[in-house]
């Protein structure tokens, strides 16, 4: 999902308001298994916004730079990660995430174009700290047969993890496949 846009050009054919305006966009909301698009802006003549969660009504008027739910990185950060998306609405919250970030969750998956599994994906990495930075939100884990390894994707990258995006195989550096 495209981060939401601040134009205010009232006429553009993909209108967004100003972030400071307090009026959000469209957003997606996972519950359960279903997935919801939610579009709080009508194409009637006035436009109206409709029941939002004060959670993202709130987050998005802040100044307050988005990051990532896993990684805790904002957008384009040192480690080569790029863009964030979202907002995505897990269990009442607005979560962001790097896609590089959330393609090693084991929980998560991407099928025709529909992200699955983000709630348990996002609740199994919160427990997770990293072997590297000793924060939560760990995604990437060790493949070797009952290594406990886990770290944060540019952590990894950092501590010399072998990682085969290829195969999904992420290995620490005590069990790297020279």
């Amino acid at each position: 999902m495209i981060p939401p846009t601040t134009s205010t050009t009232p006429d553009h054919p993909r209108q967004s308001h100003s972030v400071s305006t307090g009026k959000a966009g469209p957003y997606v909301e996972l519950t359960g298994g279903s997935v919801k698009i939610i579009n709080p802006w009508t194409k009637s003549k006035r436009r109206r916004l409709y029941s939002i969660p004060a959670l993202l009504t709130t987050s998005l008027s802040s100044s307050v730079p988005h990051s990532c739910v896993f990684c805790h990185h904002p957008a384009h950060t040192a480690g080569g990660l790029g863009d964030l998306f979202g907002p995505y609405c897990v269990r009442g919250e607005e979560v962001w995430l790097h896609l590089d970030c959330v393609f090693w969750v084991p929980a998560v998956h991407m099928v025709r174009g529909n992200l699955l599994g983000l709630e348990e994906g996002v609740e199994q990495c919160k427990t997770l700290l990293c072997g590297k930075c000793e924060t939560s939100g760990a995604s990437v884990g060790c493949t070797q047969h009952r290594c406990e390894e886990v770290v944060h994707l540019v952590c990894g990258r950092e501590a010399g993890w072998g990682m085969d995006e290829d195969r999904l195989d992420a290995r620490c550096p005590r069990h790297r496949r020279e």
